[in-house]
């Protein structure tokens, strides 16, 4: 599996192709793409990046994705239009740019697509790859100069292929302008006829053979001479009979064949033997594809055409002027209908008028309203004297100094002001770019690292680790096995809540044997396990329950361990993140439950055993050891955190034992343990309770007039720990005579 990552647009058919291609031979495909309209990203790509690709972010993304290999659609990226005329200098320099990454990150193959087209000036016939390509508009030239920076960064690190594809037809797109076949089809679409001038011998490739030929480049593994290769169709055909082609097809007639004559191409390939390479698709079987995809494309017409440039900046000057002299206007009828009073000597309006212009407006609207200024002063001064007295007066000069200089100053100062800012606000909006570019980087980043983690998390979860783990339960004590059980499916299930419960068959009933948080333990310690219908049926059909709808009070999975192909053991997990509720997660769990099932048996065999071992006679009471041996169980489980349990002690019962043990049978639960110390002490042990629950089962009693009270334990993990004061005989635990 190599890293490739593909420069172009997810609007073109080609690029898209191509990526679902390069998954399918199980390579790992990112995308990196200029296109400013926001496509969803394709399920056959691993990781997409949205950055023009002559920002500095492409470098942030080759030290990110460290690719094997790139390519560049080039000639057949759509998100590149060509009818503008700043396309070809931005197309070189995005060239130049990924190019550059590419060689500084020591990418071993990079890939540029070129186009035949190049050779539109060239007429003589028999053009190979050494051919001198003669370009006769900006695309072909930009596309031409694009091959030569390529070539010039070929270095021992990169191996650098430029791949000359004639016309790809198939790709049905409204950016698809350069496609021949788009161009025809339109035609026939509007009824028209081709101009006699385009028409030509036209070389056509189908989409899904060009990719093949792109593949096969990436992949070949020999060594070239030669870094520029032709992929040259076997037939050629005529402008004029394509269009006639499509005009059949259009009326449902059946159209003749294109490829009868035998035209020549005029190119030739030195490529294709070393390549392999072979097309799959006639021009025929092509040619109807793409129209039937065609016919149902909307908006065959294109995009409109962009609001010229120059026009909004003569509309951006144009209406300053106007409201400035709207503005003049009205200062100049209020000045006229003043005429004459007093605050004129104090106050100017012209100057007010200018100065307001030229803060709101700039220095070249404030010039405009000085001048407007000055004629509407000498106006309303020539209505009171003689021109004569007006024009040599210096007073007006003075004033019109000073209305010129403080307005033009203004509007001077005003201009540099929101330039500055201007300037800022761009510099300011470059820097969030940036680091908007690296937070997208990085967010990519730790959802690929993400990715590998959890791969690399799912080889250590997978069967290496987990028979590791559950190797290590058969050697492990028998009263230990439920509780490191309970441990193991946490950790492989990712889950702080989790619990196995033993099962009775007769009466369904689920009691908790080991749990692996406090949460669990309030869920219930026992149940009847057909509360739970879902997780019964399935339980009982020897399948593992996931909670699909996630239904509260239900686990998120649950499964069982057999004997005999008879339920023996319910393991839950109770909580999960939501995006691990999976197939994965349901697989995982069988998986750990069937390999459980030895060690599960014989953990609960041995629990079993100790229970049925020797009981005083006529009752149901263990004897001290055995009651000693469960009662360390318990010790070490509550000491692991998974369980819960609480020791009570009966005063008095000694001399009628036999009555006492069928009045306490009936007070306490089928879970729930007899047993004497060595002095004869009777007590028992409530499994699954706390102190606080332990007050039920003392009310009972007490009813009876059976005194008992809880025995207090110290921190410890057996039985000589947690009660020094109480002796049960030695707790032996080594496995019961007779247990297999």
């Amino acid at each position: 599996m190599i890293k490739v990552l593909v420069c172009g647009s997810y609007q073109g058919a080609f690029q898209l192709k191509l990526c679902q291609r390069l998954k399918k031979e199980k390579q790992e495909v990112y995308v990196l793409s200029n296109d400013p309209i926001a496509v969803k990203r394709p399920s056959a790509v691993f990781q997409d990046y949205r950055f023009s690709y002559d920002s500095e972010s492409v470098m942030n993304v080759m030290a990110s994705v460290s690719p094997t290999a790139v390519i560049f659609c080039g000639a057949l990226d759509a998100s590149y239009e060509w009818g503008r005329g700043s396309m070809p200098v931005a197309y070189v320099a995005a060239v130049m740019n990924v190019m550059a990454c590419a060689a500084a990150s020591k990418v071993k193959k990079f890939l540029y697509l070129s186009s035949l087209d190049i050779f539109a000036g060239n007429t003589e016939d028999g053009i190979g790859e050494m051919t001198v390509p003669i370009p006769s508009d900006q695309r072909q030239k930009a596309i031409l100069q694009g091959e030569k920076i390529c070539l010039s960064y070929a270095a021992e690190d990169t191996e650098v292929s430029v791949i000359r594809l004639p016309q790809v037809y198939g790709i049905c797109g409204k950016r698809a302008e350069n496609s021949i076949c788009n161009k025809i089809a339109e035609t026939v679409y509007k009824g028209e006829k081709m101009d006699p001038a385009q028409e030509c011998l036209c070389p056509l490739m189908y989409l899904d053979d060009a990719v093949d030929a792109v593949y096969k480049v990436l992949t070949g593994g020999q060594e070239r001479q030669q870094r520029i290769l032709h992929i040259v169709p076997k037939t050629v055909v005529e402008t004029a009979r394509i269009q006639d082609y499509f005009e059949a097809l259009r009326k449902g007639n059946q159209p003749l064949p294109l490829t009868d004559r035998g035209e020549e191409s005029r190119f030739m390939s030195a490529a294709r033997e070393e390549l392999g390479f072979s097309e799959k698709y006639t021009l025929e079987e092509g040619l109807i594809i793409f129209f039937s995809k065609y016919k149902d494309l909307p908006g065959r017409q294109g995009e409109k055409a962009l609001p010229n440039k120059k026009q909004k900046g003569k509309r951006r000057l144009f209406v300053p002027l106007l409201e400035t002299i709207a503005a003049f206007v009205l200062v100049q009828l209020f000045a006229v209908a003043t005429s004459g009073a007093v605050f004129h000597s104090v106050i100017d309006v012209y100057l007010i008028y200018a100065l307001i212009v030229a803060v709101v407006l700039g220095a070249i609207p404030s010039v405009l309203a000085v001048v407007l200024s000055i004629l509407g002063k000498w106006y309303l001064l020539l209505r009171a004297a003689s021109a004569l007295a007006v024009f040599t007066d210096y007073e007006s000069y003075l004033w019109i100094l000073q209305i010129f200089s403080l307005a033009v100053l203004v509007g001077c100062l005003r201009d540099w002001y929101t330039g500055a800012v201007g300037e800022m606000g761009c510099e300011n909006a470059y820097l969030k770019k940036e680091i908007d570019s690296l937070k997208a980087i990085n967010d990519r980043n730790v959802q690929v690292k993400d990715v590998f983690e959890k791969r690399l998390v799912n080889y250590r979860d997978s069967y290496a680790k987990v028979y590791d783990i559950l190797s290590r339960m058969d050697e492990l004590e028998e009263k230990l096995v439920l509780f490191q059980a309970a441990k193991v499916v946490a950790e492989v299930m990712e889950s702080r809540d989790v619990a196995i419960y033993a099962y009775d068959e007769k009466t369904r009933f689920c009691r908790l044997m080991a749990s692996t948080s406090k949460a669990v333990r309030q869920k219930g310690k026992s149940f009847r396990l057909s509360v739970y219908e879902e997780v019964y049926e399935q339980l009982t059909q020897r399948k593992i329950y996931m909670n699909r709808s996630f239904e509260e009070n239900m686990p998120m999975f649950a499964a069982g361990t057999y004997n005999g192909g008879k339920l023996e053991a319910v393991i839950m997990v109770w909580s999960m993140e939501l995006a691990k509720v999976n197939l994965y997660q349901s697989n995982l769990l069988s998986m750990v439950a069937k390999m459980m099932e030895r060690s599960t048996t014989r953990a609960l065999k041995y629990m079993d055993s100790v229970r049925n071992s020797t009981h005083l006679s006529g009752t149901n009471m263990m004897e001290a050891k055995a009651f000693g041996r469960m009662l360390d169980i318990y010790c070490e489980g509550e000491n692991e955190g998974l369980l819960e349990y609480t020791l009570l002690k009966v005063e008095g019962g000694e001399e009628n034992r036999e009555a006492l043990s069928a009045v306490l049978d009936r007070l306490t639960r089928g879970t729930d343990y007899l047993g004497v110390d060595a002095r004869g002490q009777i007590y028992i042990l409530l499994t699954n309770a706390n102190e606080e629950e332990s007050k039920g089962a003392i009310r009972r009693c007490e009813a009876e007039e059976i005194q008992v009270a809880v025995v207090k334990k110290n921190k410890g993990k057996t039985v000589g720990e947690v009660f020094p004061a109480v002796e049960f005989g030695r707790a032996d635990t080594g496995k019961e005579p007779g247990y297999e």
